[in-house]
């Protein structure tokens, strides 16, 4: 049976990059959440009723735990992360390694599976410090529990500012298995908040 999670938020969810975390901060406030669950018979109310019949099938779910991008020389453990108590807010990955957001879709499920990583930390660099210079059409490669490697095509690299940050687009519902990888960007100075680089990828295949 396969589980369709459409959306990470149905969805809700924006991207706060806070100064006040050592000038690096990684900041998710969730407005609401929604695990759309595949034996419903109507899809999510954004998705299509009839998805593309080249639209990849979605996985079960299977945690992701790492994440490979060697472009750009990224090859390690994925930290789960959920929200806070608050129910607002989303657990911070460590600098040095990225985080995949657990309530969100897995890799291969359909919907956005969300990778978050900071680009530096007080101590120095972090996992993401190159994910600007990623290329369309690079591949991205998200191991699961399971031991089957989901692989991405890389369609588009885009910067915003934290007022211009687009929630839907990036966190909305998506008829196929799609990925998107989000860390802090432009010019960081301390006690200011930074933009975003999101990148965006859909499935090209699975290697078990």
């Amino acid at each position: 049976m396969t589980t369709q999670r459409s959306s990470v938020a149905s969805v809700a969810i924006a991207v706060l990059i806070v100064g006040a975390l050592a000038a690096f901060g990684l900041s998710f406030l969730a407005a609401s959440r929604d695990h759309a669950d595949a034996n419903k018979s109507a899809p999510p109310t954004k998705l299509p009723t009839k998805p593309s019949e080249t639209a990849p099938r979605g996985l079960d779910r299977s945690p992701a735990v790492r994440l490979r991008i060697p472009t750009i020389g990224v090859d390690g453990n994925l930290q789960a992360l959920a929200l806070n108590r608050d129910q607002q807010t989303m657990q911070l990955p460590k600098p040095a390694s990225a985080g995949w957001y657990s309530q969100g879709a897995a890799p291969g499920e359909i919907g956005p599976t969300i990778i978050v990583g900071y680009i530096a930390g007080p101590k120095g660099t972090g996992v993401f410090r190159h994910l600007s210079a990623l290329k369309v059409g690079a591949q991205v490669d998200v191991r699961r529990a399971d031991g089957k490697d989901v692989v991405y095509g890389v369609d588009e690299i885009a910067s915003y500012s934290a007022k211009t940050f687009p929630v839907t687009k990036v966190y909305g519902p998506t008829s196929r298995p799609t990925l998107r990888l989000i860390t802090c960007g432009g010019v960081l100075r301390r006690g200011q908040p930074s933009g975003n680089v999101v990148v965006y990828g859909h499935q090209l295949g699975v290697r078990t």
